[in-house]
């Protein structure tokens, strides 16, 4: 097994200032919830702690008591934190094939050609004639957990308590704390919320960035400096969320085609009878594994409302890698969580829950709060303020 990129906190600030930086983006194998990887892949910061429980249940750990006080090893990896069944391992499936003379491939040929021309920043991906970059995967758990963890190591308990999920809005009550779920996308949070993580994101990266350019390493962050760089993550607008589904051609759906082969791993059994909620034995689940894989039948690209075979259907949201990407390497676009969009109320894509004509390019949800089924994805944009 190859494991994720690990970086030391000079090779990490080193590749951010060539330029160089694409973390899990890149890496040939997905972060899953048993080898997240030492960084997240959303901000580049080390993962810090290997687990979370509900203010109520339990006191923090002694390190978050006295934030700022108690310094973390980053050279300690994040895993093994949880020894389930890896998430990137329980299915393969076909990408997707796109004519290169068709609309859609030159456009899908544009954006590979300026990938690897421009300045990449964790867990983007560049779209061909437009100046966002749109995040990989939607917002996972993990990645929650560690905003809230970062938000208390530097002192600011108060905003970390606003920011924990409503729990009477989760899929499962353990969705948001159990190690099973971590690679999946957060859910029952408000828009507020989302907004507020949009902000510490940009904070982030901004300064990490501008701390990794040659010279500048451990100094405070200067934002007046004429090279300095200002990354800022936000929710996508309606509109802007449509181009990444389909790049402005006429397509109907984020995926080119419906349907894909795919071949389910036998020994996930126990995983997708978890993840299912089935009342089957474990033993039955494997055996009809065995059979789909035998009749070589073709799943969804989309992950709506299925409802065979059973052991695939949801009782929350899926991985946030999970099925092929789009051809522009967007995972779960459509489908899986509706995501947030700039536009209060509006979300987008359609959910595990939705019929599949609610999941098109077009197809418009709406929500009043947080809710189980909606989750979100960042786009980037990259300035110079200071440019003449």
């Amino acid at each position: 097994m190859t494991l994720l990129p690990r970086l030391t906190p000079t090779s990490l600030l080193a590749s951010l200032a060539s330029g160089v930086f694409f973390l899990h983006a890149c890496a040939s194998v997905k972060p899953s919830s048993t080898l997240p990887g030492r960084y997240s892949a959303y901000t580049g910061q080390p993962i810090i702690g290997t687990g979370i429980t509900w203010p109520a249940d339990t006191q923090p750990a002694v390190h978050w008591q006295k934030p700022g006080l108690v310094s973390i090893n980053i050279e300690d990896p994040a895993y093994p934190i949880y020894r389930g069944f890896k998430d990137n391992e329980v299915l393969t499936m076909n990408e997707c094939v796109v004519a290169p003379e068709t609309p859609l491939g030159q456009l899908v040929a544009q954006a590979q050609k300026a990938t690897k021309q421009t300045l990449q920043f964790p867990g983007n991906l560049l779209l061909p004639g437009v100046d966002y970059r749109p995040d990989e995967a939607e917002v996972s758990n993990l990645e929650w957990q560690q905003f809230i963890r970062y938000l208390e190591f530097d002192g600011d308990s108060a905003q970390a308590a606003r920011m924990w999920p409503q729990r009477n809005m989760l899929p499962q009550p353990d969705y948001f704390t159990d190690p099973f779920y971590f690679l999946y996308p957060v859910t029952g949070i408000s828009y507020e919320q989302a907004q507020a993580y949009c902000r510490w994101r940009s904070q982030r990266v901004t300064t990490l960035y501008q701390q990794g350019q040659p010279g500048r390493t451990g100094l405070p962050l200067d934002t007046v400096q004429s090279d300095f760089t200002r990354v800022t993550y936000r929710l996508p607008t309606e509109a802007e969320w449509e181009y990444m589904a389909n790049a402005g051609t006429n397509q109907i759906h984020s995926m080119p085609c419906l349907q894909q082969p795919a071949r389910i791993n036998p020994a996930a059994a126990a995983y997708l009878k978890r993840r299912a909620g089935s009342a089957q034995s474990e033993g039955q689940v494997k055996e009809q594994i065995t059979e789909f894989n035998r009749t070589q039948k073709p799943l969804p690209t989309i992950r709506y409302r299925w409802t065979t075979p059973g052991f695939m259907t949801l009782s929350t949201p899926d991985y946030v890698y999970g099925l092929a990407p789009t051809p522009f390497g967007l995972y779960q676009l459509a489908g899986n969580a509706a995501e947030m969009v700039q536009e209060r109320g509006v979300t987008k894509g359609g959910s595990y829950l939705d019929p599949l004509e609610a999941c098109t390019v077009k197809a418009r949800g709406t929500y009043g709060g947080p809710a189980p089924h909606i989750g979100f994805r960042c786009v980037c944009e990259v300035s110079y303020p200071n440019r003449k």
